[in-house]
């Protein structure tokens, strides 16, 4: 452009256009790359009007047992061994009590289809879908559950997720996660009750192993299997 302009093929007027072009779309779509998720949510609204989606299948299922139950968004790593308790747990609450089934106390929120057919499979109440889609949170029945648990470190997500329970009247605890201290912050500030930064505890984690095998650090070699074994058998998908 510049060569054509200074040989007298483009004048001065295209190459501010196109100069001004640029700059509005490199500008444009650098914010929508890194906040294209709250836009979408802003803008959704109008586009259900205009586009109107065809019916599918709920994506609870049971959704009018729901009650009393946790929600737990994220059955990966982390959420592995959170999703490994709470079947403990809940299977020992409902024990007894015929009237009640266990994917009636626990749903599981996760974007990985493979992971959330087995996880049905099992005989969870698990639901392949986004926590930033209305429609898969509008199913979740927040106004009755105890504990929401969101593993997913994205603040943007879980400030959409903690809005949307609120104003349906969600009186539970909420477990949030993100990875930096700021958001962990604000996350507070938006009605999260407890906030995990995994970098933080993970440091902590590793200065306690050294600080109990300091005088013997050979022992943290002993520690590898075990470690590694139970790695692989997060692996459930």
């Amino acid at each position: 452009m510049a060569s054509g302009f200074s040989i007298g093929h483009v004048s001065a007027p295209a190459v501010s256009l196109v100069a001004a072009v640029g700059i509005v779309t490199i500008t444009l779509s650098s914010y929508l790359i890194l906040h294209g998720d709250r836009v979408y949510r802003e803008v959704e609204k109008y586009l259900s009007r205009a586009l109107p989606e065809k019916p599918h299948d709920p994506y609870v299922i049971n959704r009018e047992k729901l009650s009393d139950h946790v929600i737990l968004v994220g059955a990966e790593q982390m959420g592995w061994d959170i999703l490994e308790f709470l079947k403990h747990q809940i299977k020992k609450d409902i024990k007894g009590k015929k009237d009640l089934a266990f994917g009636d106390r626990l749903v599981v929120v996760d974007f990985n289809p493979e992971l959330t057919r087995n996880l049905t499979a099992e005989g969870f109440n698990a639901v392949f879908g986004d926590i930033s889609d209305p429609e898969v949170l509008e199913e979740l029945e927040f106004s009755k559950a105890r504990l929401i648990i969101v593993t997913d470190p994205d603040v943007d997500d879980t400030h959409h997720l903690i809005k949307f329970a609120k104003g349906k009247d969600f009186g539970g605890v909420i477990v949030a996660t993100t990875y930096w201290i700021h958001d962990a912050v604000s996350l507070y500030e938006m009605g999260a009750d407890y906030v995990v930064v995994p970098e933080e505890i993970g440091g902590a984690h590793i200065a306690h192993v050294l600080d109990e095998n300091w005088t013997d650090l050979a022992k943290i070699k002993k520690m590898r299997a075990r470690n590694f074994d139970k790695l692989l058998s997060h692996k459930i998908f």
